[in-house]
């Protein structure tokens, strides 16, 4: 019996799909080395010795540690400022990917307190998501605020979404922030929500 004959075409046809799948499936990666062979340096943040508006350093004076994974720079300082005590928690990425970045499981800025309401203020035009803390009776205020590619967020979600638009549209990382600043209300919250202003207009937040 004569074996039947391959069709050279549909051959040909089956090897070209292949080399396009195999196109395809490589193109992340390759993709994903070019961003990442491009990250950017980290911007020079000098410590701070003297705020404007006559916020002035001090020692770290509470037991708050927050804490964001993998960053690959953060700061933890300090700031009286008319009387208030401040804290300010930096994260700087010079880039993003899994297991990477500004809303990685296991980053958190509140530890033990609970979150009494929430809501999204705007302070020298830049948003923040504003949190009033409960914790043991005492009261606090926690703004948080991210950057990712040049642009303010008050959600890290949307934060991580731009900065993954970006990423694709221009094939460069850009370097990511996320900062916090904290302070207790005493004596009240009024005073608490001044002072932050106050350390916000005169520069204190990167």
């Amino acid at each position: 019996m004569t074996p039947p004959l391959h069709d050279s075409g549909n051959q040909q046809s089956a090897i070209g799909w292949r080399l396009i799948a195999m196109a395809l499936l490589s193109l992340p990666l390759a993709m994903n080395t070019l961003i990442r062979s491009h990250a950017p340096a980290l911007p020079d943040v000098p410590a701070h010795t003297l705020m404007a508006n006559q916020c002035k350093p001090l020692t770290i004076p509470s037991d708050w540690k927050p804490h964001l994974r993998f960053a690959d720079r953060d700061q933890h300082l300090a700031f009286v400022c008319e009387g208030v005590n401040l804290e300010i928690y930096s994260a700087w990425y010079s880039e993003q990917f899994m297991r990477k970045k500004l809303n990685e499981y296991g980053s958190d800025f509140v530890e033990e307190d609970s979150v009494v309401s929430s809501e999204v203020e705007t302070v020298s035009g830049r948003p923040f998501q504003a949190l009033r803390l409960e914790d043991r009776g005492q009261s606090a205020l926690l703004w948080i605020s991210y950057r990712a590619a040049g642009r303010e967020f008050a959600n890290p979600i949307a934060a991580q979404f731009w900065y993954s638009f970006n990423t694709m549209l221009t094939l460069r990382s850009t370097v990511s922030l996320a900062v916090a600043v904290r302070a207790q209300c005493a004596p009240d919250c009024g005073n608490a929500r001044a002072a932050f202003e106050q350390f916000a207009d005169g520069g204190g937040i990167p």
